[in-house]
């Protein structure tokens, strides 16, 4: 470990709110490169170009500082950030971290209603907006509203004046429990959830793996806007590594980027690695990659097996065909990831294996009835750690029905084999009982993909006439080869369904690989599930 690093990993007080800051008086290279992109930074009438170094970002955050300032931002204050997908939400983030207000930045999808109820919910006093998100947001402004009638102030980037530093202000002194980021969540199950992390909170996974080597390169494909983009950002930044921040996701985009930029980690969530797989991939350069990273829902196996067969990586010294795949399930409640499980070429831990949590994750299974359940059984997923989120911002009911005896419930149904490894089985809310018996959708899909090659991706629902029960099973299939045997490939799905006795109707769906996506690229069940339950109502 640098110099550097040690002295950030010994400064109890670097958290969240001041890495970027510690990081600047600790490391003597103000022209090291901490930031690249496929697109130009941008800042009023400032083009910062697409490579930026520590020296510029620290110029041009006391710049945004003393902008802020002028425009009201003050301490304590929530501030919107709703702009197209860049490194823009990077500097953002540090400059209202050294203010003390509070960052909410919201996916650059998001719809202009949603974007709107959000802001609304959250309270957000200024938001940070470009032309673009500007025009989302204008048929909205009666919902931006808060009870008196006012919206909240619009800082527009495109007319930022990026004037000299203020000499005027006190950088904010954090306490570990100040809020310095409002997150939302995918918005999967229903409205997104505004998630709140702490300056000591939001860091801590970062500090529990400072000493762990991430490669001299590391290639984002995450939505910046995202808690996980911004903690693969200070992981970067306490290690003096440049980040490229990609936002062109698109296969293609994505390759030219790993040919020409070189990077030995690419991380993201599961959408850009999938679609990774669909394109031709073995005669490109992708020899400077070891480790493919991925968090949020844990990844099925022939996705898996497919980049780990690309790159290179060192193996007892020796250069070795093959790569790593590190799938971290995660969800946007927690800082970092809950479990962890590394493939290669070499490895057969599959069948949703989620591996093993984190050293500081304290993990505990539930049952219906509250209690643990044994090893074996499927169960709740709660979660005790430090990296978990403190709570639902303004909103403590909620936060209160996610916590069962002091664990945070994440949504996830899981179970705990004999060998000590997890295995993840489905979303709590997309279990479906189909003849007084749980299905588990994502094992399911799991189960089709390694069964029937021919199957690209799947999505499993239950179709049903009411609350509680199925009453058949849909498949939304995206194929490999659109012009295979359709006929064959659905009798081999009913012979497969019928050796695991799942009974009932099914409907079979073809379908392209974007269709029913959410904004982080998972596919919104809920809305399928719906859709098709009301054509099968009477």
């Amino acid at each position: 470990m640098t110099d550097f690093r040690r002295s950030l990993a010994a400064d109890r007080s670097v958290g969240a709110g001041n890495f970027f800051y510690r990081f600047a008086e600790y490391c003597a290279e103000p022209d090291s490169i901490l930031l690249e992109s496929d697109v130009d930074v941008v800042i009023g009438d400032q083009n910062l170009g697409r490579s930026l170094s520590a020296a510029v970002i620290h110029l041009t955050v006391e710049q945004l500082v003393a902008s802020l300032l002028a425009h009201g931002v003050r301490p304590r204050q929530p501030v919107g950030v709703f702009l197209a997908d860049s490194p823009l939400y990077y500097l953002y983030y540090i400059a209202l971290s050294r203010i003390g207000a509070i960052s909410v930045q919201l996916n650059s999808k998001m719809s202009g209603s949603t974007a709107a109820a959000y802001l609304r919910r959250v309270g957000c006093r200024s938001v940070v907006l470009d032309a673009e998100h500007v025009s989302r947001l204008a048929p909205h402004t009666a919902a931006l509203a808060d009870d008196s009638g006012m919206g909240p102030r619009v800082i527009l980037n495109d007319l930022l004046q990026l004037d000299g530093p203020s000499a005027s202000y006190e950088a904010f002194a954090y306490e570990a429990s100040d809020v310095v980021l409002v997150a939302h969540t995918s918005g999967t199950t229903g409205t997104p959830k505004p998630v709140q992390f702490t300056h000591a909170g939001y860091f801590f996974g970062v500090r529990q793996q400072m000493s762990h080597v991430l490669g001299p390169k590391v290639l984002s494909a995450l939505p910046h806007s995202h808690g996980a983009a911004m903690t693969l950002f200070m992981s970067t930044v306490v290690r003096g590594l440049p980040l490229y921040a990609q936002t062109q996701k698109d296969p293609e985009s994505l390759l030219q980027t790993i040919e020409a930029w070189r990077p030995n980690l690419v991380m993201a969530f599961p959408k850009p690695l999938v679609d990774l797989c669909r394109v031709g991939l073995d005669d490109r350069d992708l020899s400077s990659v070891s480790c493919w990273m991925s968090t949020g829902d844990a990844s099925h196996e022939p996705h898996i097996r497919r980049l780990v067969s690309t790159g290179s990586r060192m193996v007892a010294g020796r250069r070795r065909k093959g790569s790593l795949f590190v799938d971290n399930l995660g969800s946007s409640e927690f800082a970092f990831g809950i479990f962890r499980a590394v493939h290669s070429p070499e490895t057969d831990s599959y069948e949703r294996c989620i591996g093993r949590p984190y050293e500081w994750v304290d993990v505990q299974i539930f049952g219906e009835d509250g209690q643990p359940v044994k090893t074996g059984q499927v169960g709740r997923l709660g979660v005790k750690s430090a990296s978990v989120t403190s709570g639902y911002w303004n909103d403590p009911v909620t936060t209160q029905a996610a916590l069962l005896h002091g664990y945070w419930l994440t949504g996830d149904l899981i179970y705990r084999a004999e060998n000590g490894l997890y295995y993840h089985v489905d979303r709590t809310v997309d279990r479906t009982l189909l003849a007084d018996r749980a299905l588990y959708s994502c094992q399911l899909e799991e189960c089709l993909l390694r069964r029937i090659p021919e199957i690209f991706d799947c999505t499993v629902v239950g179709v049903t006439h009411d609350a509680t029960r199925a009453s058949g099973l849909a498949l939304a299939i995206d194929l490999a080869d659109r012009d295979c045997d359709r006929s064959a490939l659905e009798a081999r799905v009913h012979e497969l369904l019928a050796t695991l006795d799942i009974a009932g109707p099914v409907r079979i769906d073809y379908v392209d690989a974007d269709w029913q996506e959410g904004l982080t690229g998972k596919k919104l069940k809920r809305l399928i599930r719906d859709g098709l339950t009301a054509e099968a109502a009477p």
